[in-house]
């Protein structure tokens, strides 16, 4: 996907693990600004000057994950924005991307959501291709492999802000499961097949989305299989995500911030980088400026990147902080972020209670997860104002059971 750090990041670890087998491992995304080191060969194309990102502030895309409820029918809008931009690659960047379709490559991985020129490059290879997912397999992608799964008792991919709980022994919750599998599948085995396929006419005249799923090779996840309920598997499935980052020396700047004596302990701020702050809306930033500055006997750490806000001492606002040395720090005693997978799986791998605010895709999905497993809650981003959002971190702060089941997965993961 564009920009796509978020699953890029998700993916490294499993690539990087290719490239100490003495693998060449390369990475391509389309960008509008420049990005990180993956640690990988970079191949990204650079859109910039050509075409607006999707991702900028006022889009659509921020439109949802601010002030609307997301579901399956909001998967529209990434898939065709991805198809846009992938017209884009044809029409303005064609000879970088026949580069890459006629690369001598062993293998292809292929994102699962929203990598529609990658598609094209796989197709047009000839080579295997795998599909790689950052979180679980996607509903419309698992039904394309035939994997079997009952969708009608898993818990839904896109759940409601309403009612975040599933239950399969409830005929509501079942129902509610198999209404999310179907319009999923619509929405992108149907719905958006028909922008990808006009995307990629040019280079790939019979592109069929759910062709291309049925025909990978294998499909790899990022979902731990520790947080996810059992579900059947097939011999091209497997799962990779069980695994713990190892954390390294905490930064001086960020190791004396939070070692004040006087502190109570370290709260974790983190949205990812789709969630920008500068992007919400003016009630919803205050909500959490007013309750941060509340919390003096605590020291707040926020990944920020927003427009300039009045803090207190005890805040320490960054673009980056080096999350997963945070929440592995004897000092933190709560992360407060959005529920994306890797943000959960730290948050279970150190043991750290948490607070989810889940903004769109599966992230309300992931949230649910981390709550059933008893080290978490998640808060509802369409009634946060301060006092939800402070009454709701010193409940977890002040119930030590949330401490203690993080501290049980840290010792099971």
């Amino acid at each position: 996907m564009d920009q796509g750090r978020s699953h890029a990041t998700s993916f490294a670890p499993f690539m990087h693990r290719l490239q100490k087998d003495n693998h060449s491992v390369s990475l391509y995304f389309n960008t509008y600004k420049p990005e990180i080191d993956f640690g990988m060969k970079n191949e990204l194309i650079d859109l910039s000057g050509v075409a607006t990102s999707p991702f900028e502030a006022g889009s659509a895309f921020f439109a949802v994950v601010w002030r609307l409820e997301y579901s399956f029918v909001h998967q529209l809008v990434p898939f065709y924005s991805q198809s846009r931009s992938c017209k884009t690659v044809l029409e303005k960047r064609r000879n970088e991307f026949a580069r890459l379709a006629g690369g001598n490559w062993d293998l292809v991985f292929a994102d699962s959501l929203f990598a529609v020129c990658g598609y094209g490059i796989a197709r047009l290879n000839r080579r295997p291709h795998v599909m790689i997912h950052s979180s679980d397999v996607e509903a419309a992608q698992s039904t394309a492999k035939a994997f079997h799964r009952n969708y009608g008792i898993l818990p839904p991919n896109f759940m409601s802000y309403a009612y975040a709980w599933q239950d399969p022994s409830f005929f509501l919750d079942r129902l509610k499961s198999a209404t999310d599998w179907f319009g999923s599948v619509v929405v992108t085995n149907v719905l958006s097949d028909q922008f990808m396929r006009h995307a990629l006419s040019p280079v790939v005249r019979d592109f069929s989305f759910p062709e291309f799923l049925r025909t990978s090779t294998f499909t790899f996840t990022d979902m731990p299989e520790l947080l996810y309920p059992p579900a059947p598997r097939t011999n091209d499935y497997f799962s990779y995500g069980s695994y713990c980052k190892q954390g390294g020396t905490l930064p001086r700047e960020f190791e004396d911030f939070v070692s004040d004596p006087k502190s109570r302990g370290t709260i974790v701020v983190a949205f990812g980088t789709l969630v920008p702050w500068y992007a919400a809306p003016a009630d919803k930033l205050m909500a959490f400026v007013e309750t941060i500055n509340n919390l003096t006997e605590y020291r707040v750490v926020w990944s920020y990147n927003g427009n300039t806000v009045k803090v207190r001492d005890h805040v320490m606002l960054s673009k980056w902080i080096p999350q997963n040395e945070l929440l592995l720090h004897n000092k933190t005693v709560l992360f407060v972020s959005h529920g994306g997978l890797k943000s959960v799986k730290e948050a279970a791998c150190s043991g750290t209670p948490s607070l989810f605010m889940p903004m769109f895709a599966e992230q309300m999905r992931n949230a649910w997860l981390a709550k059933n497993k008893g080290y978490a809650e998640i808060l509802n981003k369409f009634e946060l104002s301060h006092d939800y959002l402070e009454k709701n971190i010193r409940k977890v702060l002040s119930n030590p059971k949330y401490q203690d089941k993080g501290r049980i997965l840290k010792e099971v993961g």
